[in-house]
Formats: C-alpha cells, structure tokens, sequence
C-alpha cells in the first residue's frame, strides 16, 4: 500500500484489519507519530491518550484475532473535547474545566466504545464551542 497507515480510510484500515495484514497498535502508533510531526504547528489537540489508546487497541486485536468486529474496531479516532469522557479530562478548552475528569461518558462515546474503536485523543476547539480562534486560553 503506497498510504500511510494514518491516511487510510476506516474502509480501507478495516479490510486490512480483518485480514489481519495490519493490527490496530500499528494504526494507533502511526496516527501517534503524525501527531508528534505536525500538531506543535496546527494545535489540533489538548489530550493525547496514548496508554489508553494502546490499551484498547490491544483489547481490538483481540477481538479481531476471534472474529469478533464491528465496522469500528480497532480503527483509531479522535473526539472533540466537548464530549464527555470517563476518566479522561475534558475541558471543552476552559480554564474553569482544565482539570475536570468527568464521572461517565458521553452517549456517543459508549457508542463508539461498544463498537471496538481507540480513542487517540480529544481535539482542540473554541471554549465551549464559541467562537472561531482555536487557542486554549
């Protein structure tokens, strides 16, 4: 595959997946290494979780090597520091809730985590979803 592992579509990562020609630690790990190359310049996260995301793609592996998928596992995704994520902070880029680890999880994120996905991060936004700038005060 001329591609990168982190310029792959979920359709592409996914058939790769299931025919094992690929794990999802080695998705997760080059996602990882774009991230290191290029957000210092576009600021495009405030959380990176890599141990959890490591974790789940080792759980996603597993689940790929007995058959057991969906059409997210294992495939590495970032979600919006808006949503709330149990265990992991979420600060909707806010000073008042840059330490705020919320108690459970979002509806969407018990979706997304249902269906086998790895959350690499939470992306950076306006405060509370207002405006336009991107900077985390």
């Amino acid at each position: 595959m001329d591609k990168e592992r982190y310029q792959m579509t979920i359709h592409e990562a996914r058939c790769l997946l299931d025919k094992k020609e690929i794990c999802s630690k080695d998705l997760v790990s080059s996602v990882f290494k774009r991230i290191e190359k290029i957000d210092g310049r576009i600021n495009a996260y405030i959380i990176i979780a890599k141990d959890l995301a490591f974790k789940q793609a080792e759980l996603a592996d597993k689940k790929i090597a007995g058959g057991d998928t969906g059409p997210l596992t294992g495939i590495p995704m970032a979600v919006k520091d808006t949503l709330c994520t149990k265990d992991l902070r979420t600060t909707c880029p806010s000073k008042t809730l840059e330490n705020f680890i919320p108690p459970y999880n979002a509806t969407i994120i018990e979706k997304i985590k249902k269906q086998g996905a790895v959350i690499i991060g939470k992306t950076n936004m306006n405060e509370f979803s207002m405006g336009s700038s991107n900077v985390f005060n």
